[in-house]
């Protein structure tokens, strides 16, 4: 294990998961077998989802393994680019980050829980079900907002980067260092 380890990302809200029969014809080992095996399979995907994913990093394995702020930064850059430029699988292709939001504590403060439960999608006129984009909701930061401010005095500062066009509300980081993650 490494010292930056993520948790499974998961939808904010429900999704409605559509399924497609998907075939496939393979070419054999030898000259003559072209085409000659193949198999069915099914697809299944989401129409959108807003999918929250945390991770930590850990100060003692990061001493050990010599990461510096530098490498911090170039993680960021990647997660926040990656997917933008970097698609090249049909599973990826329309996933965009939404909001990345970094919490350096200060030395020996160990925070609990997890901060996607400070977040909730709101729907603007359809069911959670029906979200199709980041037109269709508002993303409700108050409950994350105010467990960071509970912790302020631990908090050395946050890195924050919003998509533009992501509704982004009741964040507030009053009295916190935040710096902006620029692209």
């Amino acid at each position: 294990m490494g010292p930056v380890q993520f948790d499974w990302g998961y939808s904010l809200h429900p999704v409605e998961v559509y399924t497609a029969t998907i075939s496939s014809q393979f070419a054999g080992r030898t000259e003559g077998e072209k085409g000659e095996y193949g198999t069915f399979g099914k697809d299944h995907r989401v129409y959108y989802a807003l999918i929250g994913v945390w991770g930590r990093i850990s100060r003692a394995r990061a001493r050990v393994v010599g990461l510096q702020p530098g490498d911090l930064e170039v993680l960021e850059r990647g997660l926040l680019e990656g997917l933008l430029e970097g698609v090249t699988t049909r599973s990826k292709v329309g996933q965009t980050p939404m909001l990345y939001l970094r919490v350096d504590w200060k030395e020996g403060f160990r925070p609990l829980g997890d901060p996607r439960d400070g977040l909730q999608v709101r729907p603007k006129e359809k069911a959670l079900e029906a979200i199709r984009s980041l037109l269709d909701y508002r993303l409700e930061a108050s409950g994350l907002s105010r467990r960071l401010l509970r912790f302020r005095e631990h908090v050395a500062r946050i890195r924050l980067w919003q998509h533009p066009e992501l509704n982004l509300e009741g964040l507030s980081l009053e009295g916190l260092t935040v710096e902006e993650v620029r692209l």
